[in-house]
């Protein structure tokens, strides 16, 4: 009998969102996480927290007697760019992931999902990019993801299970870290400051972190049901808006005046794109999932939570 999903990173931004996305469908869920989860525990969800090196053979003895049905790697170096070292890059994006991978099979699972990034496709001038556009090599982060993802599909391949690599092109929400734009303007407008930005002018695909949460279990659905391919699913909104309108926009939710925005005090960072927006046609077809919100509506709910989140902590 299956213990339900595996979550592997459960401590993450996303970890939250998609272990109640799970448990909306009914799934028992054992969060997996290098430190405990700051969050109320259901009846339904299995904590396990391991601090040292993730092996398989310690992660099998650390989940000894769950069998879980699926595991969901949200594993993942980069994000911040201060934490791009190579070495890094490649022990947890690419070595990490393929034993995720390989620890599913060592558990029975008959899905494998793994968060991957937009940031794996090269930039170029495109209204959309889907399953079949050329791969950023030059890009460290890019290319670790990209390997990682190869990697984990082939060893999903060679055990039998069925897995999807999901390049989640952009997200926003109350459980973004600090150094993030919406926290950052959100931070600014609290402190009477002025959030410090780039011109603005680059576009993005951005998805709130609770539909990305139930795109994720909607497409765990899919893989232990048959109706799904091994491959590569992107993920994301398909609309295109420029940063400098996402940052316009939570100030206009926030109320504040124009002033809170110093566009063009940054720089952009090397090798950052002007354009990636989805063509998540793949997995929309395939899941039957649909975005809930459209830009406004979840910045302002993740606006509401995160601010919420600050005025209890202080």
């Amino acid at each position: 009998m299956s213990d339900g999903v595996l979550v592997a990173g459960a401590s993450g931004q996303l970890g939250p969102a998609v272990l109640r996305a799970l448990e909306a469908r009914g799934w028992q869920t054992i969060a997996l996480a290098r430190r405990p989860l700051d969050t109320e525990f259901p009846a339904q969800r299995t904590a396990v927290t391991v601090a040292g090196d993730w092996t398989v053979d310690v992660l099998t003895q650390a989940l000894e007697g769950l069998k879980p049905c699926a595991v969901i790697s949200l594993v993942g170096a980069g994000v911040d760019p201060t934490t791009r070292q190579a070495e890094h890059l490649e022990a947890v994006n690419v070595d990490l992931t393929r034993r995720l991978a390989e620890l599913a099979g060592v558990l029975g699972a008959s899905a494998f999902i793994n968060i991957g990034s937009g940031s794996e496709y090269l930039p170029v001038d495109a209204e959309q990019l889907d399953e079949s556009a050329a791969e950023n090599t030059s890009d460290p982060y890019g290319r670790s993801k990209a390997e990682g993802g190869h990697a984990a599909l082939e060893a999903c391949g060679e055990l039998g299970i069925c897995g999807a690599h999901v390049r989640l092109f952009g997200m926003f929400g109350e459980s973004e870290r600090p150094h993030r734009l919406l926290p950052t303007i959100v931070r600014a407008h609290r402190a009477g400051g002025r959030a410090q930005l780039s011109a603005g002018l680059q576009v993005r695909d951005w998805l709130y972190e609770h539909d990305i949460a139930a795109a994720v279990a909607a497409l765990a659905a899919a893989a232990l049901s048959g109706r799904i391919e091994t491959g590569v699913y992107n993920l994301g909104s398909g609309q295109g808006h420029s940063v400098r309108r996402f940052a316009e926009m939570v100030a206009e939710a926030l109320g504040s005046p124009p002033d809170l925005l110093e566009f063009g005090a940054l720089g952009l960072r090397p090798g950052e794109g002007e354009r990636i927006v989805a063509d998540a046609s793949r997995l929309r077809a395939a899941t039957g999932w649909r975005p809930h919100y459209d830009l406004r509506a979840g910045l302002s709910e993740a606006i509401a939570r995160m601010t919420h989140q600050m005025a209890r902590t202080g």
